[in-house]
C-alpha cells in the first residue's frame, strides 16, 4: 500500500548497509538513519543528511539510491507547512558531521554520557541531529535514530506507515 507522505512526516529508517550495521550495532537498533518529507511544487523531498550534506532530494531518486525501510511519522496536531519547509531548507548545504557521527558512536559504545563540546553546534549535522534540530529539541546532538524514535513515538507523533 502506497504511503501518503505530507510536509513534516519524520522517516526513522533502517538499511543493511556496512555504515548502517555498524550504527544499528553500536546503538542496540534496527533504526540507523532518519529523515524529513517536503512539498515543493506538488513533488515529494526527502531532506536529510547524508555524506554530501544536507540535500533535499525527490523521494523516487532517494529510494532509488539509499533503498531505506522505513516507519512514517505524522505530528498529531497540523504543522506550519511553510515554516517547516523554511526552517528544512534553511540548512541546505550543510556538511555532514563525519567527526561528532564518530564521537557519538564512540561514546555510546563505551557509555559516555555527554558529547565532546567540539561537536556541539558545530554548524555541521548528522542524520538524527539533523532531525532534532528541526523538531527544535535541547541538545540535537545527543539523539541517535532510535532515540529519535522513541521521542517521536513519546511526543504527539503516530505511526502512519510503513514502507516495508
Amino acid at each position: 500500500m502506497e504511503i501518503e507522505l505530507r510536509t513534516g512526516d519524520i522517516l526513522i529508517c533502517k538499511s543493511d548497509r556496512l555504515i548502517s550495521k555498524i550504527i544499528q550495532n553500536v546503538t542496540n537498533s534496527e533504526w540507523n538513519h532518519t529523515a524529513q518529507i517536503i512539498e515543493i511544487n506538488g513533488k515529494i523531498y526527502v531532506i536529510d543528511a547524508q555524506k554530501e550534506g544536507v540535500i533535499p532530494r525527490l523521494l523516487s531518486f532517494w529510494n532509488s539510491e539509499y533503498g531505506y525501510k522505513y516507519e512514517v511519522y505524522r505530528k498529531k496536531t497540523l504543522i506550519k507547512e511553510i515554516y517547516f519547509i523554511d526552517n528544512a531548507m534553511q540548512y541546505c548545504g550543510i556538511n555532514y558531521d563525519k567527526g561528532g557521527l564518530g564521537s557519538g558512536l564512540f561514546r555510546t559504545l563505551f557509555s559516555f554520557k555527554t558529547m565532546p563540546d567540539k561537536y556541539r553546534s558545530n554548524g555541521k549535522f548528522w542524520c538524527s541531529e539533523y532531525t532534532m534540530k528541526l523538531l527544535g529539541v535541547q541538545d540535537p546532538e545527543e539523539y541517535s535514530p532510535q532515540k529519535v524514535r522513541e521521542y517521536l513515538i513519546s511526543n504527539d507523533f503516530l505511526l502512519v506507515g510503513k514502507n516495508y
